[in-house]
């Protein structure tokens, strides 16, 4: 990505499309039957898959290598469920026999594109970086070590409601295979592509953002998620920062004020730089400012100032550090507009009816009949989100206990130990937390006891190394009318804990809003 001046800017060239356009833009060799030129003409616009579940006539089916077996085993399938072409890359890690006997079976069945000098995800990504460059829609890149997906969802629920039409990222879709799919599901009517960015190292937003060639780059936070894989704070930032390298030079960047370090970072930036905050403590730093936010029986409330116009907002999600992911949504909103003067009074009302966009298992809330809450937020956990829901958790009105059952944070790395210390410590400092309950087994566990039971405010920790011993006892020993929140990173399996807790303790209605990473 070179953030240059783009003079191929996206909607410049029809939105046509057909098999021989795909040829040319990625260079593909062609087996088997073509058909006729209207045949090849039949693509306006292309619905593209790696699953042959999801194929259906006029597809184009996408064959990736997997961990048992390569995609192009199920090109048949592809062809027989009316897939117009099968599209792959030169897996070098295939043997020649194998690939020829492959290759040839596909071609028996109709039209095998083969990518020249690349595997089959990167096929996919050029497929979608040709596409994208052929349409007219704004693209919206996020990233962030928490607060992402919120973000996501909140700009999501803002657009939509302004009347532009959507294309945002399914669930996990914010990886070199989620992006290029997103990217491919934008019609000639879509408005705007909103794409979730995750990382697993450096050089992987930077790649994201080469396919996606951002309008808008928007960065939430730079924090300690994936220290493990970076090895320092700032080589986080500077991995973050790739995001706002890559959005092109005419777009926009989106930051967190406080956190400057992120432009400071960046190898270039778009002309235009929007920082965002939350408080007073950022005043001074950021154009779009949350003003005001208190919490309310369905989320959130406040004021966002946008440039100067101060303007109300609602959230049906609960957590005051939500108000910083909607300042973030809101700062694209008005970019997207062109003037914060153009939006009207409720742009920023976001109705209770747009709860269904936000992903499950980040706050999920599941009411207990004595008044009590089981609240799901296991998605996900670093140690800043697991502060905000440890407040969070410690603000929930209640006639019973606050409890919170916490699980292992990955990707922490060798200060893993010392940081889930420290979440045992901020828990026991939580004066309204009754109880810490910890689940798994590790030293990193062992550490979030250790912090809660060393502040000696309270009893000790209750610690449970599996799941299904943590149910067996909490099933008996919870109470209808407690708050129970369960966090800890996906892979340690506690989503299963809560929804197990919230059947047994008799779930009557099911609300969200949470803390995301």
């Amino acid at each position: 990505m070179t953030n240059s001046t783009r003079e191929d800017a996206p909607g410049q060239q029809a939105m046509g499309w057909s098999l021989l356009d795909i040829v040319e833009a990625l260079g593909c060799a062609v087996y088997g039957p073509v058909g006729d030129d209207a045949e090849l003409h039949a693509l306006t616009p292309v619905h593209v898959t790696i699953d042959t579940r999801d194929v259906r006539p006029g597809s184009i089916f996408v064959a990736l290598q997997g961990t048992r077996a390569h995609g192009l085993e199920y090109a048949g399938e592809a062809f027989d469920r009316g897939a117009l072409a099968v599209l792959a890359g030169t897996d070098l890690d295939l043997d020649d026999s194998t690939w020829e006997r492959l290759v040839g079976s596909a071609a028996e069945r109709g039209p095998l594109l083969v990518a020249s000098d690349c595997d089959g995800v990167t096929a996919l990504g050029r497929l979608a970086r040709a596409w994208r460059r052929r349409g007219a829609w704004r693209v919206v890149g996020i990233t962030g070590s928490s607060g992402k997906t919120s973000t996501k969802d909140i700009l999501r629920a803002l657009l939509e409601q302004s009347g532009r039409a959507v294309v945002a990222s399914h669930a996990n879709w914010n990886n070199e295979i989620g992006v290029p799919l997103t990217l491919l599901e934008a019609r000639p009517t879509t408005d705007v592509v909103i794409c979730e960015m995750g990382m697993r190292g450096p050089g992987q937003i930077a790649y994201l953002c080469d396919i996606a060639d951002p309008d808008i780059g928007v960065v939430t936070t730079a924090g300690l998620a994936h220290l493990e894989l970076l090895g320092s704070e700032q080589a986080i930032v500077e991995a973050k920062a790739e995001l706002l390298a890559g959005t092109w030079r005419g777009g926009v960047g989106v930051f967190p004020g406080m956190q400057a370090h992120l432009v400071e970072a960046a190898a270039h930036t778009p002309d235009r730089l929007l920082p965002f905050g939350m408080g007073d403590d950022e005043a001074d730093s950021s154009a779009v400012l949350v003003t005001h936010v208190e919490r309310t029986d369905t989320g959130i409330a406040g004021r966002i100032d946008l440039m100067g116009a101060e303007l109300p907002f609602t959230l049906p999600i609960h957590g005051v550090h939500q108000a910083r992911n909607l300042a973030a949504a809101a700062a694209v909103l008005v970019t997207l507009t062109g003037s914060a003067s153009l939006l009207p009074e409720d742009a920023l009302m976001v109705g209770a009816d747009r709860v269904h966009l936000f992903t499950p298992g980040r706050g999920d809330r599941h009411r207990l009949p004595g008044g009590g809450l089981i609240i799901d937020d296991a998605y996900n956990a670093n140690p800043e989100s697991m502060d905000a829901a440890l407040a969070e958790l410690a603000a929930t009105q209640t006639r019973g206990r606050r409890i919170a059952v916490l699980g292992r944070m990955a990707e922490l790395g060798p200060l893993g130990i010392d940081l889930h210390r420290v979440i045992g410590a901020n828990a026991a400092a939580a004066k309204p937390i009754d109880q810490l309950v910890v689940v798994g087994a590790g030293v990193d566990v062992d550490a979030l006891t250790d912090g809660w039971n060393a502040a000696r405010r309270r009893g000790d920790a209750l610690r449970f190394e599996s799941i299904a011993e943590a149910v067996t006892h909490l099933t008996e020993w919870l109470r209808d009318d407690d708050v129970v929140l369960v966090k800890a990173s996906n892979s340690s399996g506690l989503g299963e804990l809560a929804g197990a807790l919230a059947d047994e303790l008799r779930v009557s209605t099911r609300s969200s809003g949470g803390v995301d990473t």
